[in-house]
């Protein structure tokens, strides 16, 4: 099992609900590493590498993983108004699926996984934002926003 398997649980949590722009699907992942993965909850050795960017935490790896999950036909990804939108394909669900049931350890870690987005996915940018740059502010010295945080 490869790290992609983390993004395509983000999607398939809280009954496939979408990811509603790249700013927010870049600090849900962040938030998936600094408060499940760095706590001993994973599932594979390796995750996302994050910088201090122009909106905070930024990882070049998961524009990557979903250009390759997307042209895996295991994401769908739209472009709505001015964002972006992410939404996990039935091709992506039944993979999900088909882990979900030959894995323990997947299942608990979705249950976590589900949580986290429950919580963060329901804020708006700007208070994901203030959220991120107020727990982890090293990751905010690069942003062009945080002094209106």
């Amino acid at each position: 099992m490869d790290r992609g398997i983390y993004l395509l649980l983000m999607l398939y949590a809280c009954n496939k609900e979408p990811i509603e722009g790249t700013l927010k699907l870049q600090k849900l992942m962040f938030l998936l590493e600094k408060e499940l993965i760095e706590k001993g909850k994973r599932l594979t050795s390796d995750f996302y590498y994050y910088v201090p960017y122009r909106l905070g935490p930024m990882s070049i790896d998961v524009y990557d993983e979903i250009e390759t999950l997307t042209q895996y036909k295991l994401v769908d990804t739209r472009r709505i108004g001015e964002k972006t939108v992410y939404k996990l394909t039935d091709k992506g669900e039944r993979l999900v699926r088909n882990v979900l049931k030959d894995n323990v350890l997947v299942a608990k870690i979705l249950k976590e996984i589900e949580a986290l987005k429950k919580k963060f996915n329901a804020m708006s940018d700007k208070e994901l934002l203030r959220y991120v740059y107020s727990r982890y502010p090293m990751y905010a010295i690069r942003s062009e926003i945080k002094s209106l945080f």
